[in-house]
């Protein structure tokens, strides 16, 4: 049985849901497009940037589907307000 029953119900092989998704199968937004390219100078410079934004605004998608992604570069470090 699939992790997510549902899956088979709906005929697909994985669920859409994980963070296992290939950046090339996330679906581009162009509100996206500017925090790549930023998120993309930041590490062709070696500079320091931060992400920010509301729950679900795409701060990991973006850092996703950079280009600059497949380099080795430090995971982006979270906090939660308090």
């Amino acid at each position: 049985m699939s992790a997510a029953p549902w899956a088979a119900h709906f005929g697909l092989s994985r669920t859409p849901f994980g963070k296992s998704i290939a950046a090339k199968d996330l679906f581009a937004r162009q509100a996206h497009a500017e925090a790549i390219a930023r998120i993309s100078f930041c590490v062709v410079e070696s500079a320091l940037g931060v992400v920010t934004g509301d729950v679900g605004a795409g701060k990991t998608v973006a850092l996703r589907m950079s280009p600059s992604s497949g380099r080795s570069a430090p995971s982006p470090a979270t906090s939660k307000p308090s």
